[in-house]
């Protein structure tokens, strides 16, 4: 990857790892080759694609998770509506992700990058799902990591959450 000096390069690369990439994503190994992509260069969007349509399976991944953390890292910077599309996508599989060993970590990472008015889909799964949260450990300490990073600047999250939990 450090070879990589010339667009024509770059595209053979994206080609080689975009026909590989869910291999790569899942793979003890592959997947720091797509975080050194990542890391190397701006125009990745075959990687955010990938990651958008298969978010749940990659955020319940061992090694998938990290490759998740990192294109939330890289977000971090992006447009509000961007980051909604993942949110909404992510809403799809909420309660699959937080219940999951992997899953909860992607979460509390998404809520530590980009902020928990970001993550606002979240507060409003909690209240109506506090029955099957209180059963899983994982979706607990999720929970317990929105409390604790709740400051006196979070007015919208803190009123809403505490009032209906």
């Amino acid at each position: 990857i450090t070879l990589v000096s010339t667009d024509e390069d770059y595209e053979i690369l994206s080609y080689l790892a975009s026909n590989s990439i869910e291999t790569l994503c899942k793979n003890k190994f592959g997947q720091f080759v797509i975080q050194k992509i990542l890391d190397t260069f701006t125009q990745n969007d075959f990687i955010f694609k990938y990651v958008y349509y298969n978010f749940h399976n990659l955020i319940t991944d061992c090694y998938g998770l990290l490759v998740v953390k990192k294109i939330i890292e890289k977000m971090k910077y992006k447009s509000k509506e961007f980051k909604i599309s993942y949110e909404k996508n992510l809403w799809c599989n909420i309660e699959l992700v937080i219940d999951n060993k992997y899953g909860h970590y992607g979460l509390i990472h998404m809520i530590k990058e980009w902020g928990i008015e970001s993550c606002l889909f979240l507060i409003h799964f909690i209240p109506n799902n506090i029955n099957s949260i209180c059963f899983s450990i994982y979706a607990i300490k999720v929970c317990k990591f929105i409390i604790k990073n709740i400051t006196e600047d979070n007015d919208v999250v803190s009123n809403f959450l505490f009032r209906y939990v």
